[in-house]
C-alpha cells in the first residue's frame, strides 16, 4: 500500500513537472513572439518607407527590347512604397503623444 502510494506521488511530481515545464514553453514561446512584434513596430516607426518590390528601386520597369523603359505602376517613379502597418503605427504614436500633452 505504501509503495503505491509512493509511486503515485512520484508520478504526480513527474506529471506536476511536466505541465510546470510545458507552461514555461508556452510563456517563452510568448516573450519571444510578442519581442519579434515589439521589434518590426519600432522598425516600421524608424522606417516607414522600403524599396518598391516591383521595379526593386529603381524607378522604371525594364523590358529586354524596348528602347523605352516605362515608370513603374506601383511606386510612380519614386522608388518607395510605404510598408504595412507604418501609417497605423504612426496615427497611434501621434495620438498618444497628443492625449500626453493634453494631460499635463
Amino acid at each position: 500500500m505504501i509503495r503505491r502510494i509512493v509511486l503515485l506521488a512520484a508520478a504526480l511530481a513527474v506529471l506536476k513537472l511536466a505541465v510546470l515545464f510545458t507552461h514555461a514553453a508556452l510563456v517563452i514561446q510568448f516573450l519571444i513572439a510578442a519581442g519579434l512584434v515589439a521589434v518590426w513596430v519600432l522598425t516600421l516607426l524608424v522606417k516607414p518607407f522600403g524599396r518598391c518590390w516591383l521595379c526593386g528601386g529603381k524607378g522604371n520597369l525594364r523590358r529586354p527590347g524596348s528602347s523605352r523603359a516605362p515608370v513603374c505602376p506601383l511606386c510612380h517613379g519614386m522608388k518607395r512604397r510605404q510598408r504595412t502597418g507604418s501609417k497605423a503605427v504612426h496615427r497611434v504614436r501621434r495620438q498618444v503623444a497628443a492625449h500626453w500633452r493634453g494631460a499635463r
